[in-house]
């Protein structure tokens, strides 16, 4: 059960005695604690404790399997959204359209609020090639440092998350911490034989 000053607390919230009966019960789902219920009144008594416990049994399955309904809606509209962004992609022929695409979609699939592409245009050297959500100023600075995030990415064609661009002066541009960004994260570009570039998702 709950130590007694916590308790008292809850029992006050709920404007009860600290004299009445309670039932603290574990939900369990898949071998795992996800909560527990609280029950109270004046006529509880240990013979219902097994009927209660299968009641709080069924209730842990019942909110595992809509967490697990949820999930799985939330991935099918993920895979729609991605579909549709492949057919939109595959429509056009214009770089410049197609780029703009893609980062227009990784917005909308993650809940972003602004994205960024940069391709590799030779050796060592990238530049900002579509972006969305920021500000013209961000946007017409499009020359990639060469030993920025773009190329760091490239080189070890490993994602990179920044959860807080303050704390990374070494890698996050001024500019980026102007335009209000807080975090990001951002994705190598594989190609067949090397990678194109790198790809820049902002919250």
């Amino acid at each position: 059960g709950f130590p007694k000053p916590m308790l008292a607390r809850i029992l006050k919230s709920f404007d009860l005695d600290e004299n009445t009966i309670t039932c603290h019960l574990p939900l369990i789902a898949t071998d795992q604690m996800i909560g527990f219920m609280w029950l109270w009144g004046e006529s509880l008594w240990e013979s219902d404790l097994p009927t209660m416990s299968v009641f709080a049994s069924q209730v842990a399955v019942a909110i595992e399997n809509a967490r697990l309904y949820e999930e799985q809606q939330h991935r099918l509209r993920d895979l729609a959204l991605l579909h549709e962004i492949s057919k939109n992609v595959s429509a056009s022929l214009d770089l410049g359209e197609v780029l703009n695409r893609v980062v227009q979609g990784a917005v909308e699939a993650v809940g972003a609020d602004a994205a960024s592409l940069n391709l590799l245009l030779e050796a060592g050297q990238a530049r900002m090639m579509a972006s969305v959500g920021m500000s013209e100023q961000f946007k017409a600075r499009t020359d990639v440092r060469p030993g920025g995030t773009t190329m760091t990415v490239m080189r070890t064609r490993q994602p990179l998350l920044i959860p807080d661009v303050t704390q990374r002066p070494d890698l996050v541009k001024p500019i980026v911490l102007e335009e209000g960004v807080k975090s990001y994260i951002v994705l190598p570009l594989p190609g067949r034989e090397r990678v194109m570039g790198a790809m820049f998702v902002f919250w």
